[in-house]
């Protein structure tokens, strides 16, 4: 007879499972682009993200989507690659990524056909739900400046500490023009989108 696995051995394995937080089917319907998460090196939970593009005809190819210029590295597992977005025609997926500036979410763009990827935005705050305008010529995010923390109710908040004020951090509209990395703010400055 077979012993029975314990629940412990059951659980570290189902947390060893992927854990898909988003899919993009293209707009042509011809490829999938995902995020899963990564489970940290012996951990039984996941730290970080990493996103996947696939062909529907083709779904054995697995292609990484990331903005780590060697590929992906060993130390994936603190990694945020997530906010997957096509662009109208198909040919570029924007996503948000602080692989080359941990702790710092960027805006990126791949192309599709060659993989290559490009850094769209340097900025200072988090940064989030990249969207294309319907032209393609654009892109807007959610951003709020000079934030500590990803903002939200569920967010971890460092202690008070030192003179204790208030600084009110808002998450603006950015939108960034492609095709020469241009950013600009375009909400109100004192509204919180």
């Amino acid at each position: 007879q077979t012993p029975r696995p314990s629940v412990t051995s059951l659980a570290d394995e189902l947390a060893r499972a992927p854990d898909f937080t988003e899919a993009a089917l293209s707009p042509g319907g011809h490829s999938l682009a995902w995020v899963q998460n990564v489970s940290a090196s012996g951990a039984s939970w996941s730290a970080g993200t990493e996103i996947f593009l696939a062909g529907i005809r083709h779904p054995a190819s697995v292609v990484p989507v990331t903005a780590e210029s060697s590929g992906r590295s060993a130390a994936r597992s603190t990694v945020r690659e997530d906010s997957v977005a096509w662009s109208p025609n198909g040919s570029e997926i924007a996503f948000i990524s602080d692989a080359r500036s941990p702790g710092q979410a960027e805006l990126y763009v791949m192309r599709v056909a060659d993989h290559s990827v490009r850094q769209l935005t340097r900025v200072r705050g988090d940064l989030q739900s990249p969207k294309w305008s319907h032209d393609g010529q654009r892109i807007a995010a959610l951003f709020t400046e000079n934030a500590g923390r990803a903002p939200g109710p569920l967010a971890a908040v460092p202690p008070p500490t030192g003179v204790i004020g208030q600084i009110t951090h808002e998450q603006r509209i950015l939108l960034v023009d492609p095709a020469d990395d241009r950013t600009r703010l375009v909400s109100p400055a004192d509204l919180y989108v």
